[in-house]
């Protein structure tokens, strides 16, 4: 197996399994003086994974000659520019906080989850992976019931449906992601 492909995939569960504990610290109930140390560790845990997946997409690009490393790294540069933007205006001016809140980081959240889904797509196609197309799907799903949801005349009929959704993008999705790298075969030697 190529070196470049084993480090890749080595990155690539590492930063997996960052997110898996990540949710697992949201699934036990935390005390009121646990919850500032718990959103560290978390941070800590999200910088780790996005710093993972960056060089795990990196060699993968340099392997497969695909743009996944253009991509992620084009979704982090606009996401500080915006979050240093928002950032900007609240110090300027506090009274554009709830502007902020609900009208730019929303449109950013369904930027971010889209690139997210494409990144995925794409390493199902260079790794020729059902595993990252079902994840993707997954959490096409999960996305669509949550907006669903938040519509007020559809929460009656998405209410149902909410607590598996939970379950899926609690539990299912960050194991899928794990598998998704752990069943990676070397695509270095295909044309």
């Amino acid at each position: 197996m190529n070196a470049e492909f084993k480090a890749a995939k080595f990155n690539g569960i590492c930063a997996a399994l960052c997110l898996l504990v990540i949710e697992l610290t949201k699934i036990f109930p935390a005390s009121e003086q646990l919850q500032t140390p718990l959103a560290v560790v978390r941070l800590i845990f999200l910088i780790a994974a996005l710093t993972l997946f960056h060089k795990s997409f990196h060699l993968i690009s340099q392997i497969s000659g695909s743009n996944v490393c253009c991509t992620f790294r084009r979704a982090g540069i606009v996401t500080i520019i915006v979050l240093l933007c928002c950032a900007g205006f609240y110090l300027a001016d506090r009274s554009l906080n709830m502007l902020i809140l609900f009208g730019v980081l929303p449109f950013l959240w369904c930027f971010l989850l889209f690139v997210w889904i494409v990144l995925n797509f794409k390493m199902a196609r260079i790794t020729k992976s059902k595993i990252f197309s079902s994840y993707a799907f997954l959490l096409i799903v999960v996305a669509t019931l949550h907006t669903l949801h938040s519509v007020q005349s559809l929460r009656a009929f998405t209410q149902p449906f909410l607590a598996v959704a939970d379950l899926i993008s609690d539990a299912v999705l960050p194991l899928l992601l794990v598998g998704a790298w752990a069943s990676m075969r070397d695509f270095s030697n295909r044309s």
